[in-house]
């Protein structure tokens, strides 16, 4: 029989460079290959040599797809050959940090300002708040501001969002009544009061309950003091206190002055004594009597 030669080829082992990413400005992560094709229970042990994996990006890359090549010219082995297959690196965009602590309580009334809108990064962009400064709050705890931060930068960072609380205390208001003055027998006036401590343009037609003013007099009373009680108002932004007033009632007018104990029965509308009228009388007409006198001697009627 003739001998017969059997040329055997080396089995080719795939040197696979891994996909992989990373975040823009952190350092490349291990390149480590993917060995595959070994035949009949061999183990890479069986390799002399190791295969390079390398990739363009640094650090500094910015953000993008990057190859990751294979370079297996070193590689040897008795029954195998090896082919390079390369990866890739993407850089994903870097999300900024905000720095934004609770902002410490503000009572209503007090507008929004850089005290509470105080978001930092350490990345170059621009905020933009809700609220916005200016805005004036309700009275509230536990109240969320939001920002959304856009960079500068917007190839390499990723516009981001962040929220904080803030608690809006109740403002003071004292609502007081408006004193007031009343003639005994006659109605009672219009209770009215004011209000210190609104937040413009507040008034007290605003609120959420408004004030009940009562007092005790009536057109009855004597004369004399009697309270004018304010109470009954609530308001989700006020604490509010009250500081009652007075209505004070006078005496009324009217009705003709009785004649003088001392007088005589015979005493006029005046109220005086029957001999003084007299006197008063006789006086008045003395008078008179001159003034006609006089007229006809500057100016004589005429004669028919």
């Amino acid at each position: 029989s003739d001998d017969v030669v059997v040329l055997v080829n080396k089995a080719t082992l795939q040197v696979k460079a891994p996909n992989l990413s990373r975040i823009y400005g952190t350092a490349n992560p291990l390149l480590i290959e993917t060995i595959t094709g070994l035949q009949n229970g061999d183990t890479t042990s069986v390799i002399s040599g190791s295969p390079v994996l390398a990739t363009a990006a640094t650090k500094t890359s910015p953000s993008g797809n990057y190859l990751i090549n294979v370079d297996v010219s070193s590689m040897t082995s008795a029954n195998y050959e090896f082919t390079g297959v390369g990866g890739l690196l993407s850089i994903t965009q870097a999300a900024p940090v905000i720095t934004w602590e609770n902002p410490a309580a503000i009572i209503y009334g007090t507008a929004l300002s850089a005290m509470q809108l105080n978001a930092i990064t350490s990345v170059a962009g621009s905020f933009v708040f809700t609220p916005t400064l200016g805005n004036i709050l309700h009275a509230g705890s536990g109240q969320t501001l939001s920002v959304v931060f856009t960079p500068t930068d917007t190839l390499n960072y990723a516009t981001v969002n962040a929220t904080t609380t803030l608690s809006v205390n109740q403002a003071s208001l004292i609502i007081t009544a408006d004193n007031k003055t009343m003639v005994s027998g006659q109605a009672v006036p219009a209770l009215t009061a004011v209000g210190s401590g609104f937040v413009s343009p507040d008034t007290l037609a605003d609120l959420d309950m408004r004030a009940v003013l009562t007092t005790t007099a009536t057109n009855s009373s004597a004369t004399g003091v009697s309270p004018i009680l304010v109470s009954g108002a609530s308001d989700s932004d006020y604490a509010i206190s009250y500081v009652n007033g007075t209505m004070t009632i006078t005496a009324g007018g009217g009705g003709g002055n009785s004649a003088s104990s001392g007088s005589s029965s015979g005493g006029g509308k005046c109220g005086l004594g029957g001999g003084f009228g007299v006197m008063v009388f006789a006086f008045l007409f003395v008078i008179h009597f001159a003034f006609v006198r006089r007229r006809e001697k500057v100016h004589p009627k005429k004669r028919r």
